[in-house]
């Protein structure tokens, strides 16, 4: 008997480790519950294999795990009619055509797609770099033309999804005000610059190495790093922390002046930046590359980030600008926190979701 109003979410990683994931959808099942939605959440990684997917080492085991993947997305084929809707995220599975996605799709009732990433560009890890040959560059494209409706993030994103698709609505990652949050806390003689992020992700601190180079010699501070296990720089103070969602607002609120730098190339079109809103919602003073029109369009320069462009003296100055005024950092950390719980909160966004699948059904 079909169950009444029953969603599978059908996922590339395990529950509460990606923040494509975590900072988007996942948060919002306790409303889809109360809602009176039923759901089934199917990740292609084992938490094993997400544990091994980005080092270089294990090679046969990786192997073994997608193999695995692609056996437990064979046998979901035969429940995919039990649902109402099925909504996909990136991809049902990551090699090769759409041949997975020909068949769910077909067999689908109704189908959402979510994209947050240009992952049918070129963008490898360089723990998988070997991979990027085989992976399916065509699925997204698919599942764009045969979704009942698209979810995205980014203004770049929403243009290149309605050239396959009419249905397309934009929904930043978001946050519960209530997990993130600032904390009052005792402005110490060090400045404290921070970032969070991950394995995926850290490559982008060294867009600003130079410049914090640069400002360690004029200034004593210390680097916080959550994520990042590789970055250094001789004669600075860094604070690491392993990423763990239990730790991530005390550590964001241990940062004075936070950093989100990107590149400015294809790829960050498609990124709305995640961690800009942790900035936001733990209340902090932010940095930001003028990389890509998300970031244009999230930070108002001066007012709840300062927007710099990729050069040494950009970022040096800016970060400059905030440590020489205290008085500045407090008031763009306030309107930070404000525009999230304004935009960028669950509360804010909790009945989009709920819209769009009463829309598709």
């Amino acid at each position: 008997m079909l169950k009444s109003k029953s969603i599978l979410f059908v996922c590339p990683y395990p529950r509460g480790v990606a923040p494509s994931q975590r900072l988007k959808f996942e948060q919002y099942f306790p409303i889809f519950r109360d809602a009176g939605y039923e759901l089934n959440f199917e990740s292609f990684q084992s938490i094993s294999f997400w544990n091994t997917a980005y080092s270089s080492k294990n090679i046969p085991l990786k192997i073994l795990w997608t193999i695995y993947g692609y056996a437990m997305r064979f046998f979901l084929i035969f429940r995919i009619r039990n649902y109402d809707i099925v909504y996909i995220h990136l991809w049902v599975t990551p090699l090769g055509p759409p041949i997975f996605e020909w068949l769910y799709t077909r067999l689908a009732r109704k189908i959402i797609y979510d994209i947050d990433d240009l992952v049918y560009t070129e963008n490898a890890s360089a723990a998988n770099s070997w991979m990027t040959r085989l992976k399916g560059k065509q699925k997204p494209i698919y599942l764009m033309k045969q979704a009942d409706h698209i979810i995205t993030t980014t203004s770049y994103l929403v243009d290149i999804c309605r050239k396959y698709n009419q249905y397309v609505t934009s929904i930043p990652p978001s946050l519960d005000d209530k997990i993130i949050y600032p904390i009052k806390k005792i402005q110490e003689d060090r400045i404290r610059i921070g970032w969070l992020g991950s394995h995926s992700t850290e490559q982008y601190l060294d867009v600003v190495r130079d410049a914090i180079q640069k400002i360690n010699k004029e200034y004593d501070i210390r680097l916080i790093l959550m994520g990042a296990e590789n970055f250094s720089i001789d004669g600075l103070d860094i604070e690491r922390h392993e990423w763990c969602q239990d730790k991530e607002n005390e550590v964001l609120n241990k940062i004075d002046i936070a950093l989100y730098p990107l590149r400015k190339e294809l790829w960050s079109e498609g990124k709305f930046g995640g961690k800009l809103i942790q900035y936001f919602a733990a209340g902090l003073p932010s940095v930001v590359s003028n990389a890509n029109a998300s970031n244009r369009e999230v930070i108002l320069d001066g007012v709840n980030g300062l927007l710099v462009d990729n050069l040494v003296e950009s970022w040096y100055l800016a970060m400059k600008k905030l440590i020489d005024n205290e008085q500045l950092r407090m008031q763009i950390g306030h309107n930070a926190r404000q525009e999230f719980l304004n935009n960028y909160s669950i509360e804010a966004n909790r009945m989009k979701y709920i819209h769009i699948f009463e829309s598709v059904l």
